[in-house]
C-alpha cells in the first residue's frame, strides 16, 4: 500500500514537465475565493438557488466529447512523430 502511495505522490510532485508548479497558485486562489464566497453565504443567511440539473449536464456532455476530440488529435500528432 505504501508503494502505491508514494508512486501517487511522485506523480503529483514531479518538478520537470509538469504544469502542477504553474496553476498551483491559481487553483489555490480560486479555492480560497470559493471558500470566501460560501462562508459569506452561510453568514448572510443566503438560500441555495435550486439550480437545475439540466444544464450541467449538458455542458458536461459537449465538454466530454471536446476533449476527447483534442485527446484523440494529440494522440494522433504523438504517433506521427513516434513514427517518423
Amino acid at each position: 500500500m505504501s508503494g502505491t502511495m508514494g508512486w501517487i505522490g511522485q506523480v503529483f510532485l514531479v518538478g520537470r514537465g509538469s504544469i502542477l508548479p504553474r496553476i498551483a497558485p491559481q487553483v489555490l486562489g480560486f479555492a480560497i475565493y470559493s471558500a470566501l464566497v460560501v462562508a459569506a453565504m452561510r453568514y448572510f443567511g443566503m438560500g441555495e438557488a435550486g439550480y437545475a440539473v439540466a444544464p450541467f449536464t449538458v455542458l458536461g456532455v459537449a465538454l466530454s466529447i471536446y476533449l476527447g476530440f483534442r485527446n484523440n488529435a494529440a494522440y494522433e500528432r504523438w504517433w506521427e512523430g513516434r513514427k517518423l
